[in-house]
């Protein structure tokens, strides 16, 4: 089941992602407890789904809903840890990839069709395989787009890649990419 959490689910998901040394290819934000709990603040625009099994949050998203003049609408994935965990990441698992599935479908509900993220570069082409093999998302109602590579223990100008950094350098080097509904 998912649904939507609020800050009575905090520190549960805060022990979920404390679970993980790494995310992403690269290590966690210092900051994460500060990082986590505005997406448990009920607000419209920052949001924590989590997917829960006999009323246990298993796992959790946190998503981020903008729009400014330079991009306009677009959406975000901030963070999505399991406490599940087995020796590789796969999108194919209910407790992610029905996640995702509620994810794309509250951007896309709201008006939403653009889509960043970040990767390591180290990981990216695994990512990009295990994203190909989703079984829950239908796999082409998006255009792929690699925007640029953020080199290790650099700081980003562009303010969206440095969030999507955690607000803080890391020590690989990171690919912006973005996802782009196919009208």
């Amino acid at each position: 089941m998912i649904q939507l959490l609020n800050n009575s689910h905090y520190h549960t998901a805060l022990m979920i992602a404390k679970l993980r040394h790494r995310i992403g290819g690269t290590t966690i934000s210092e900051s994460l407890d500060d990082a986590i709990l505005k997406y448990f603040n009920n607000d419209k625009k920052k949001i924590a789904l989590g997917y829960f099994e006999n009323d246990i949050l298993v796992s959790y998203i946190c998503i981020g809903l903008h729009e400014n003049l330079s991009r306009g609408k677009f959406w975000y994935i901030s963070f999505l840890f399991s406490s599940k965990i087995g020796n590789y990441y796969t999108f194919n698992k209910p407790e992610n990839g029905l996640l995702l599935v509620e994810a794309f479908s509250h951007a896309e509900r709201h008006g939403y069709y653009e889509y960043y993220y970040m990767i390591s570069k180290r990981i990216e082409h695994v990512y990009d395989r295990q994203w190909s093999k989703n079984g829950y998302l239908p796999i082409g109602r998006y255009e792929t787009i690699t925007l640029d590579t953020i080199p290790a223990n650099t700081v980003s100008d562009v303010d969206l890649y440095w969030q999507l950094m955690g607000c803080e350098t890391k020590p690989v080097d990171m690919i912006v990419k973005k996802r782009i509904f196919k009208r």
